[in-house]
């Protein structure tokens, strides 16, 4: 089975929302995001589950030194990153099958990602496989992040949860999931997302 995620809505969409409540989150979550991952030192980054490459082209400001690769199972948001990222390398690739060597990365990191994958775990496995150092994993902080899409009125069909998104997790059930997979996994909040770093 391939790596091809549930993904449904474009990452361009969300991050670059503008005005209210949600730009604050938004901003607020890559101000902890950047902190989290500059913080690690690391100087060759994976990053996988990249879409369009907008997370990426935050890196390259901040981390203008660190080497950065991305891959994503979706031919068109690979296009859409090297478009964005000049220079930077892109590839198409399946999650549950990277196309690199065991600990080829000083970080794997796969930002708004995991709740895609109807084998998380499996996913997970693999990004630890390819990572010398520290895995970085952000997913949406249920109930809470449903609870806000019903407060504006989005996918209420759904009670709140994003199309594609095929997992849910708690604090506790996230911690719960990567701790089988990833030694200590220390959890870290962005509300409404929620991240978890965590040695190979």
């Amino acid at each position: 089975m391939t790596g091809t995620t549930n993904q449904k809505t474009s990452n361009v969409e969300k991050y670059e929302r503008t005005g209210g409540i949600e730009q604050r989150l938004l901003e607020r979550f890559r101000a902890t995001l950047l902190a989290e991952i500059t913080g690690l030192g690391a100087r060759r980054i994976l990053d996988a589950g990249c879409g369009e490459g907008i997370v990426a082209a935050w890196l390259a400001q901040a981390l203008p030194e660190a080497e950065l690769v991305g891959v994503d199972a979706r031919a068109d948001a690979v296009e859409e990153f090297r478009l964005r990222n000049p220079g930077v390398r892109a590839e198409v690739g399946d999650l549950y099958g990277l196309p690199f060597e065991p600990g080829e990365f000083d970080l794997v990191m796969a930002i708004e990602v995991l709740e895609h994958f109807e084998r998380p775990r499996e996913a997970l496995r693999e990004l630890a496989r390819v990572a010398s150092g520290a895995v970085l994993l952000t997913v949406p902080h249920e109930p809470y992040f449903r609870g806000g899409n019903l407060a504006r009125g989005r996918y209420v069909s759904r009670l709140g949860s994003t199309p594609g998104h095929v997992n849910t997790w708690t604090r506790r059930g996230f911690t719960r999931m990567a701790a089988g997979e990833v030694n200590a996994p220390r959890w870290w909040s962005a509300f409404p997302w929620q991240g978890i770093t965590a040695g190979v």
